[in-house]
């Protein structure tokens, strides 16, 4: 081989060679381009994630803060459902002590009243037998 075809298969090698680069640098740019819309793409779902984290983290705080509150008042009801049952149980303690009380005051007024007509009774009959002696 000659020195001029030698040298026209290096400049050949050297043009493939530039544009093999410039391919490389084309691709490289595209990579470069894609990789920053892909950064970008990524960066604003991770943006929107974080703004729907922070959205639940709030709805959550105000579910909990409403739950304690819920907490706190069920336990005033039980404590007043407590007392409200001490008190029946008071005024039906009360109520059965004074019924026990009506009824023999009841029972003892009976028994006095029986009492009383049967006498009534034994005064009519002397009337009765002292207005007619036969």
């Amino acid at each position: 081989m000659s020195q001029a075809t030698l040298e026209l298969i290096l400049d050949e090698l050297r043009n493939f060679r530039s544009e093999v680069n410039q391919e490389f640098e084309a691709v490289r740019s595209e990579i470069e381009s894609v990789r920053s819309e892909f950064r970008q793409e990524i960066e604003t779902v991770r943006s929107d994630f974080k703004a729907e984290i922070q959205s639940v983290k709030k709805d959550q705080q105000t579910i909990l803060t409403r739950l304690n509150s819920h907490e706190k008042m069920y336990a005033q009801l039980i404590g007043m459902v407590k007392s409200v049952k001490e008190t029946v149980v008071d005024i039906a303690n009360r109520q059965d002590t004074l019924e026990r009380k009506f009824t023999f005051q009841f029972n003892t007024h009976a028994a006095s009243i029986e009492v009383l007509n049967r006498e009534q009774l034994m005064i009519k009959t002397e009337v009765e037998m002292l207005k007619n002696p036969y």
